[in-house]
């Protein structure tokens, strides 16, 4: 019961839903006693279960999840390893394993290794490999002997040897793998002949060229310090290149070493894979310099950004993010500067090159160039949506340099998550972007980079990437159509058909309005105001005033805003921006309050829990995250916790790409997470929430169901509330990969929202208009036979489908026709005393239609292009024609429309694409414009 009291009061509709209860009786699971543990050791868990899948968490003392997986018992016993870092805090730790319901706890306690077993936890705990201490130097120095000649045998009798190479791997202070030979094989790398003699001590990420190596035996990256990390070393030399992307020969002496300053401790010059070289008397600031050293990613890179999974670029000063009003100032200037260089380098010459705005510069390090150059940089203005820069060309084109060279070029920040940026190259010949280390200034917008040669480079946001996307409309059509079918919905379900594009049914509003009434404006749960304020905005009514109440100032004057958790307030703040309300500076919330409210409730682990004093939920989580995210870029405490938030849902994700939240693995909270992330400007195919087998997309379409419904769990059929919430997920990300923001921002800002009389010639969403409709969509404006969808802003919405009632309604004010009288329908489904009530009424009187029954006009659902022939055509009474095989999908249309199509394509009211008429498609707002001002044309002809 606890199971489903709980996700009850998490989801967003806070409606009674039943939910299936597990039988419990049957489900069991043990945890055998866990020895206390040294830190760096391996913990074994093991025990009993009836179960047929487990999830294994393990708390560190903090309360924070350091370790989750999925497991498989067989023959009712399960198994588990785990390698307890080193770098882990000593304390108990609380292991949690079991599915659903059925949930076992166990505490362990982990101390420090002794001095004789852990070796100052420098080498993960693990025990050095020593077969020749003879020969070995703890200090981490090459051995000075040479291996023996790979053609002959060690004892020079000239019989072929088998071939070698020397590996050795080496800690801070001590030796996790003493010098020995390892048989060569063809291709082998550094990487390769690592993981043959170590394996599964080994942790990397990336492949081929992009692979990095994060830890051996344990000791990882990080573990001391942020310059700490694995350099590997061939006959003494530190390439740039990946340890995946160097060729070994016969005879090779590969060393593994362990920084901790990012080479310098080791003698290296260029730290840290394609860190950054001696600038020379540049410009560039140590923590730009030190931020570099961070990146792995050689200066010299070729992999394209699409198939890098690595980090490619650091953001410093995330304090002091660009303001709103310094990022107009700065776009104002880089709009008027025009960029065309020319400047001689001499060699053996430090140079900086910069323009007047300082929007590009170059800072060439005095053993760069190997002869006097001529450099020259041109600034060109972007057409590809990536771009969030102008792209420069920089020349000679192909210039190679000895040593790396640092571009830097300011662009406004506008992208809510840095990281997601990219300083990159353009691959001519295949037309990809290539990424190469950078960092990027938060205070500044200057993203400054590490290059080997010269030809195009951008600053462009990898999310905007035509890979980094997933077209998802064929599931919101599928799942608008399912909830469409009903005429009684809810308020979560108004708000995502609104958002889809779709028509909410007519019967919304006034449902609205009796309960209302019926309540008397009041409601204990204040989750109930807030989530009507977004059903009666979407159906375009004003929540201010609707049946005589204010359900905004009932909001932020709420007695009991609180008394839910977390989600009153989350929701009043979705609520209160929704459209930008104003809140009165004696209110009982104001947003600061509500604010600094939600902050001080965010768990250590960066979680959001329902209740105070309890665990973070996966669903409250997200919500806030949508709450918070219009004051991430003005406020840093809000900017930190959201960061918090996002390490927290990374962390808690499953390897299938879902969650567990109160012991179901459910779509609700898969939903919660993309709308979070979404209204961040998080791409939710971003690398942090892309696992082993499956990313939030694919866990979450994965509960759809052929009807076009969601399931709550996995197994049962279509579950109203998660198909609600889905929708509302998938519609949001799609508004993403538009950058049309956050699902709940109803409204744009007051500072740019154009007067209604600026519509005539500026729909807000003009640049969704297809140029092809453009004219008719303006006209049918002007004449008053179409206006925009919204009561505050100017928008027409193009894309959205009209309705059969939408349509019969546009033919009257087309023919200039007067509506029939209201209430006398024959329709059973036409609501007495609706908008459309007469003009559905009339239509029928008049021969237009005739109902897709003898009792039914479904008036809600979206018209098809052959039902609008077929009114169109009853409606001008136009001459029989014959297609003459002109309409090539004739045979496609129902036999009741084919005279109509004929007639209309004859007439060319309506001639589809290419010979295509595509009766089964949809009408969209813009395609009904260009109708109407066709109709328009031929009767004032």
């Amino acid at each position: 019961m606890k199971s489903r009291f709980l996700r009850i009061l998490l989801t967003l509709t806070l409606l009674v839903s039943l939910f299936p209860i597990h039988a419990l009786g049957a489900e069991k699971i043990t945890i055998n006693e866990i020895a206390q543990t040294n830190l760096g050791q391996t913990v074994q868990l093991n025990g009993n279960t009836s179960l047929s899948e487990l999830i294994v968490k393990i708390y560190q003392p903090n309360g924070t999840l350091l370790y989750i997986d999925q497991i498989k018992p067989a023959n009712g016993k399960y198994s588990l390893s785990f390698k307890l870092p080193s770098s882990a805090k000593e304390g108990d730790y609380k292991v949690q394993i079991g599915r659903g319901t059925t949930i076992a706890t166990k505490e362990f306690t982990a101390v420090p290794s002794p001095d004789d077993q852990k070796q100052e936890d420098d080498n993960g705990g693990v025990k050095p490999v020593d077969p020749d201490p003879g020969n070995e130097n703890n200090e981490g120095t090459p051995p000075t002997t040479n291996p023996p000649n790979p053609g002959t045998t060690p004892d020079g009798g000239g019989t072929p040897a088998k071939q070698s190479v020397t590996l050795s791997v080496h800690g801070v202070s001590g030796t996790i793998f003493s010098s020995q030979q390892v048989d060569f094989k063809t291709n082998d790398t550094p990487y390769s002949v690592l993981i043959r003699a170590l394996g599964a001590s080994v942790q990397a990420s990336g492949s081929g060229s992009t692979v990095y190596v994060n830890g051996i035996a344990g000791l990882r990256e990080f573990d001391h310090g942020p310059l700490s990390g694995w350099l590997f070393f061939v006959n003494n030399i530190s390439p740039s290149e990946s340890a995946g992307a160097v060729t070994l020969n016969p005879g090779d002496r590969v060393e593994w070493k362990y920084t901790k300053d990012g080479g310098n401790d080791l003698g290296v010059k260029e730290a840290i894979k394609g860190g950054a070289p001696t600038t020379g008397g540049g410009t560039l600031s140590k923590d730009q310099e030190d931020a570099l050293k961070d990146i792995k990613l050689p200066a010299n890179n070729k992999t394209p950004l699409k198939d890098t999974t690595e980090p490619v670029i650091n953001v410093i000063k995330k304090d002091t993010k660009m303001t709103a009003e310094k990022i107009k100032q700065l776009k104002e200037t880089l709009q008027k500067n025009k960029i065309q260089l020319s400047e001689t380098v001499q060699p053996g010459q430090a140079k900086t090159i910069a323009d007047k705005e300082n929007e590009v510069s170059l800072i060439i390090p005095a053993d760069a160039l190997a002869t006097q150059t001529t450099i020259s940089v041109q600034k060109q203005i972007p057409s590809r949506p990536e771009v969030v820069s102008a792209i420069y060309t920089f020349g000679p084109k192909g210039l190679k340099f000895k040593e790396p060279v640092f571009i830097s070029i300011q662009a406004p920040l506008e992208v809510a998550d840095l990281s997601q940026l990219a300083l990159v190259w353009l691959d001519e010949t295949t037309n990809e972007w290539i990424p190469i280390p950078a960092v990027i200034d938060a205070s500044t917008g200057v993203v400054t980079g590490l290059v080997d040669h010269f030809t195009q480079f951008a600053v462009i946001d990898r999310n905007k990437l035509s890979l980094t996307k997933r077209d998802v409309s064929a599931n919101i059509n599928k799942t608008v159509d399912h909830i469409s079918k009903r005429q009684a919905i809810s308020d979560w379900e108004a708000f995502a058909l609104y958002r889809a594009g779709a028509n909410i049914p007519a019967s919304y509003l006034p449902t609205v309005e009796k309960t209302l009434t019926d309540n008397q404006g009041s409601f204990r749960k204040v989750t109930d105001l807030e989530r009507m304020v977004l059903g009666v905005s979407a159906a375009g009514a004003d929540p201010k005033a609707i049946a005589g109440y204010n359900l905004i100032e009932k909001i932020y004057n709420h007695e009991n805003l609180t008394a839910q958790g977390t989600n009153g307030a989350i929701f009043a703040l979705i609520a209160l921006d929704s459209k930008n309300y104003d809140v009165p500076s004696n209110a009982k919330w104001d947003r600061t309050k509500l604010i600094d409210w939600l902050l001080d409730r965010q768990n250590k682990d960066g979680g959001w829990p329902l209740g105070a004093n309890s665990d973070s939920s996966i669903d409250i989580t997200a919500m806030a995250l949508s709450a918070l995210a219009p004051y991430q870029q003005e406020q840093p405490n809000v900017s930190k916790a959201i960061e918090k938030a996002i390490e927290y849902l990374s962390a808690t994700q499953l390897k299938n790409g879902g969650y567990e939240e109160f012991g179901e693995t459910s779509s609700e909270s898969i939903a919660q997470v993309i709308q979070g992330l979404s209204a961040l400007g998080v791409n939710s195919l971003d690398a942090r929430f892309v696992k082993a087998d499956g990313d939030l997309l694919s866990a979450l379409l994965s509960y759809q169901q052929a009807d076009g419904g969601f399931a709550h769990i996995k197994g049962n059929g279509t579950n109203p509330m998660a198909t609600e919430q889905a929708l509302a997920a998938l519609v949001a990300y799609d508004l993403y990969t538009q950058g049309k923001g956050s699902i709940y921002q109803l409204a744009g800002p007051a500072v740019s929202q154009p007067t209604i009389e600026e519509a005539r010639t500026n729909y807000v969403d003009d640049a969704q208009i297809a140029d092809w409709a453009k004219d008719a969509v303006y006209r049918a404006h002007d004449l008053k036979i179409m206006s925009g969808t919204n009561a505050d802003i100017p928008m027409f919405e193009p894309k959205n489908r009209l309705t059969r009632a939408q349509f019969v309604t546009l033919l009257h004010h087309v023919l200039d026709e007067t509506p029939a009288e209201a209430g006398n329908s024959t329709f059973a489904d036409v609501v007495s005393g609706s908008w459309y009530d007469g003009y559905v009424t009339g239509a029928y009187s008049k021969g237009w239609v005739q109902g897709v029954s003898t009792d039914s006009f479904a008036p809600n659902a979206s018209i098809t292009r052959q039902d609008l022939a077929v009114m169109l055509n009853n409606a001008l009474h136009l001459e029989t024609a014959t297609a003459d095989g002109q309409i090539k999908d004739l045979t496609q249309a129902k036999d009741y429309a084919k005279a109509s199509i004929t007639a209309v394509y004859a007439n060319k009211f309506m001639v589809g694409y290419d010979g295509y008429f595509q009766p089964n498609d949809f009408v969209t707002r813009e395609m009904a414009a260009v109708v109407a001002m066709k109709l328009v044309d031929h009767l004032t002809e």
